[in-house]
């Protein structure tokens, strides 16, 4: 399951306004959603990693930073 293989984070897609879900007790987990398909909900995401860290970043076509996370590894 998601938990047991210590998920911090899921991404997905596909609906029609972005999300960000925190972690909470009953899903440690957070989870960030990308948003569309008109134009000015539409959004992407992308990540960047390395040894120390994973950053997520969520844009709006313009390129305009909406929502960004860090996770260290655990």
């Amino acid at each position: 399951s998601l938990v047991s293989w210590g998920v911090q984070v899921i991404l997905s897609g596909h609906t029609h306004e972005d999300a960000w879900i925190p972690a909470n007790e009953a899903f440690p987990y957070a989870q960030m959603v990308s948003g569309g398909p008109k134009p000015e909900a539409a959004r992407w995401i992308e990540g960047t990693a390395d040894e120390s860290e994973l950053k997520l970043v969520m844009r709006d076509l313009d390129g305009k930073i909406v929502r960004e996370a860090v996770f260290k590894p655990a």
